[in-house]
């Protein structure tokens, strides 16, 4: 048990696992995971992102627990057939976050617990 974490979250990404990156868009002017999915371009002006962004679960608050569980749906709003492809995985993380974490050791304010991964075609179809 690791009392470090305190209120964990699920990042899911959605990559390609043969480059490693993340899987593009279908159209790059949809909204695939929520918000408004915008990145700057070398103009500083905002564009929609091309690829789709990962999506975080809410925080899972342990009160005196020890095993979180997550009892929300994600929703990629992208087409079922681009998803399901050869090369797409779905990478898995948990995080913690908060006060309790030093910057100097997590500069990013993120402490990485697990990760995990699933192909979602197999090799067969």
């Amino acid at each position: 048990v690791d009392f470090q974490i305190t209120h964990p979250v699920v990042l899911v990404h959605l990559v390609n696992k043969t480059t490693g990156e993340y899987m593009m868009k279908t159209d790059p002017s949809r909204i695939v995971g929520g918000g408004s999915e915008c990145i700057t371009n070398t103009s500083g002006a905002p564009e929609r992102c091309p690829f789709i962004l990962p999506i975080m679960t809410l925080p899972y608050v342990l009160k005196g627990e020890y095993t979180p569980r997550w009892e929300e749906g994600l929703l990629f709003n992208e087409e079922l057939a681009h998803i399901m492809q050869r090369d797409a995985m779905l990478m898995l993380e948990i995080l913690d976050f908060g006060p309790h974490l030093s910057l100097e050791k997590y500069p990013d304010g993120w402490y990485r617990v697990a990760w995990g991964f699933c192909i979602l075609l197999a090799a067969n179809g």
